[in-house]
């Protein structure tokens, strides 16, 4: 057995290509998957939507929490807040992941303004730029009253590599979170975990979380 740990990314090579693509993808600029590379999992618990595991991916990326609240007032494409009713978000994390289903987007928030507290006398999400719209989807108008949801990413863990199977041992875990009446710290909550295999076939490569002994 042999055991990787703080993987940030796994990547698989497209039919048609081959170890220099990979190599030259892995040498570049690129956060998403290409023609030639397949970004099979990402996500290393870094709030930045390009590294999330998108819902409907193959490793099944996110899932419903059950917390949810309606939008009050329609947003085009890049508003960067969103009203729900006033003490609707006193138990959310003050940061998070939400998504609409139609059209399909993810959003990141990082900050919720309380209705108290805020310009439109509104609980509101604060979106830090228009980066976090649409990491999910395509960042998209959308009509008040309709279902805003909260997600729980799933994020990269370790791989075990089973030598006498071939096969590579994908375990990732979600968690989530809540506050009281809006007060820090958010508390911590159920933490899910799941694991996958994928065949060497289907796996080629995986990147290393760098980290600091600071």
């Amino acid at each position: 057995m042999a055991l990787i740990k703080n993987v940030e990314r796994t990547l698989t090579i497209n039919t048609g290509y081959g170890l220099s693509d990979l190599l030259n993808y892995m040498g570049g600029s690129a956060l998403t998957s290409t023609t030639e590379i397949t970004v099979i999992t990402k996500g290393r618990g870094t709030p930045d939507p390009t590294y999330l595991w998108l819902p409907g991916a193959s490793s099944g990326g996110s899932f419903y929490t059950g917390r949810t609240a309606s939008l009050l007032t329609t947003i085009n494409a890049t508003a960067l807040t969103i009203e729900v009713l006033p003490g609707v978000l006193a138990s959310w994390p003050s940061s998070g992941y939400i998504y609409f289903t139609s059209p399909a987007e993810g959003i990141y928030y990082n900050e919720i303004i309380d209705w108290q507290t805020s310009a439109s006398g509104n609980d509101e999400f604060v979106v830090p730029s228009l980066a976090y719209r649409g990491w999910s989807g395509t960042a998209s108008p959308h009509t008040a009253g309709v279902t805003i949801h909260e997600i729980a990413v799933w994020y990269v863990q370790s791989i075990n590599y089973d030598t006498s199977s071939g096969l590579f041992n994908f375990s990732y875990f979600a968690r989530e979170a809540s506050r009281i009446d809006y007060q820090a710290p958010d508390i911590p909550g159920n933490v899910y975990s799941q694991d996958r295999s994928f065949s060497g076939s289907l796996f080629n490569a995986y990147e290393l979380v760098e980290e600091s002994a600071t």
